[in-house]
This record gives structure tokens, C-alpha cells and sequence, in this order.
């Protein structure tokens, strides 16, 4: 039950991100790499890190790297109507 709850956190962090966050679409394409570098480099023994945590890394930055292709970088404004 809990990896459900932290990679569903996870994806949640990662949508939020896409919705809340504009950026250009380099900061997603590093964000890519950074994902399949945290995902492929092993990590020493002693730092005793939980493979939740660096699933849900793995897994924020993958999300928010990839969300850039259907979402696309810009979001339209909404805007109160301006009153005279």
C-alpha cells in the first residue's frame, strides 16, 4: 500500500508542476536527463537511501520531463474582465 500512496503522490507533484510551473522546454529536457541519471547511477550503500524515494524522484522528474509534449509550455491566462 505505501508505494501506491508515494508514487501516486509523486504523480500528483509531477501534474501540479506541469499545471502550476511555465517554463521553456529546455528545463524539460534537462529535467529527462536528470531523471535517467538518478534513475541508472547506483548510489552507495552507506547513504542507506530507500528505493521509494528515489523511485518518486525518478519518477517526478520523468513525469514533468515528458509532460511538455501534450501539455506544451504554455498555459493560456485567465484574466478577470477590466472594468471602465
Amino acid at each position: 500500500m505505501l508505494p501506491i500512496l508515494v508514487y501516486g503522490f509523486a504523480l500528483l507533484v509531477a501534474v501540479a508542476l506541469l499545471y502550476y510551473v511555465q517554463v521553456g522546454w529546455f528545463w524539460h529536457a534537462l529535467s529527462l536527463a536528470a531523471a535517467v541519471a538518478a534513475g541508472m547511477t547506483p548510489l552507495p550503500v552507506e547513504w542507506n537511501v530507500p528505493d521509494l524515494a528515489v523511485g518518486a524522484v525518478f519518477l517526478v522528474l520523468f513525469v514533468w520531463g515528458l509532460g511538455v509534449l501534450p501539455f506544451g509550455t504554455h498555459h493560456p491566462r485567465h484574466h478577470r474582465p477590466h472594468h471602465a
